[in-house]
């Protein structure tokens, strides 16, 4: 005696293609660039060369009695760091890319959210990447990055980033 097949539901092959569908959908999303991936693949690239600037004179310091370097320039030939590193992606070079404010400083007396490099502020918009003690990358609105450059070129010592941003 032969056993009826068993009949899968209609309702239940919808479903099964509409969830293949969605997970070929969702894989050819992943493969396509985002639609404002231009605008901020630079943005992201300037915030990869800041940290990455932040390693070398971190490891620069530590080479040199805990003294961070008087230029940037510097970490060119202390540390193992290219000058594609100081210049953001697509700027011609000459012009400078990034501000470093920690001449004279000691990795000790650098507080976390002290101003150690920034962007040049013309160069987005709203506003500009910014280097902390710490190591991490900010991106700081216009008005707030006005105040701390105003602070930095009073200041003698760190300039910190108020706690309420």
């Amino acid at each position: 005696m032969a056993t009826p097949k068993k009949t899968t539901p209609i309702w239940a092959r919808i479903l099964e293609a509409i969830a293949i569908i969605a997970v070929v959908l969702l894989a050819v999303s992943a493969l396509l660039p985002s639609p404002n991936g231009s605008h901020s693949e630079p943005r992201v690239k300037s915030a990869n060369n800041l940290k990455y600037i932040g390693l070398a004179i971190d490891l620069y310091a530590m080479e040199f009695a805990g003294s961070y370097p008087d230029t940037i320039e510097k970490l060119l030939t202390a540390e193992d760091i290219t000058s594609a590193a100081l210049i953001r992606p697509g700027q011609k070079e000459g012009r400078r890319s990034y501000f470093y404010v920690g001449r004279g400083w000691k990795a000790r007396d650098v507080p976390a959210n002290a101003v150690v490099a920034f962007e040049d502020p013309n160069m987005w918009r709203n506003g500009a990447n910014v280097l902390f003690g710490d190591g991490h990358v900010e991106f700081v609105q216009t008005e707030q990055l006005k105040a701390l450059i105003s602070q930095i070129a009073a200041a003698h010592g760190p300039v910190t980033m108020p706690s309420q941003y």
